[in-house]
């Protein structure tokens, strides 16, 4: 089970009920629906407490871009709820996440395929200036 909060009296997380959920869209937009905001910033700040190499206790969930985008940005949630952009889209459209590729660093032919894809023909210069 998720280490995440116990949802209303189940004995289930609110990640786990997504991940059950996954195949059915309305059931995810209903859960993504009764999700609440994030608590107000600041507060204890402790190592332990820490749920991955990302953030304090939270780390990338869906779960936590929803709530945050619920306390930030109202109008990307109800986006995030009517299915619209997934809360990974979303918080990068709210700046609270960049927008990420993988890079294979063991062949370099899929490296520059990878790097062209994302970049256009401009990768090479970008490459060189590093």
């Amino acid at each position: 089970m998720c280490g995440g909060t116990l949802w209303h009296g189940l004995d289930k997380s609110v990640e786990d009920l997504r991940l059950y959920c996954r195949r059915d869209p309305e059931a995810l937009r209903l859960l993504d629906a009764e999700v609440g905001a994030a608590p107000p910033h600041g507060g204890a700040r402790e190592r332990d407490d820490q749920a991955d190499n990302v953030s304090l206790r939270h780390g990338n969930s869906p779960i936590y871009a929803l709530r945050r985008l619920k306390r930030d940005r109202p109008d990307l949630a109800d986006r995030v709820v009517k299915g619209e952009l997934t809360p990974h889209a979303a918080a990068i459209e709210a700046g609270f996440r960049r927008r990420l590729v993988q890079v294979p660093v063991d062949d370099l032919d899929a490296a520059a395929r990878v790097l062209r894809r994302h970049f256009g023909d401009r990768w090479a210069d970008l490459v060189s200036r590093v």
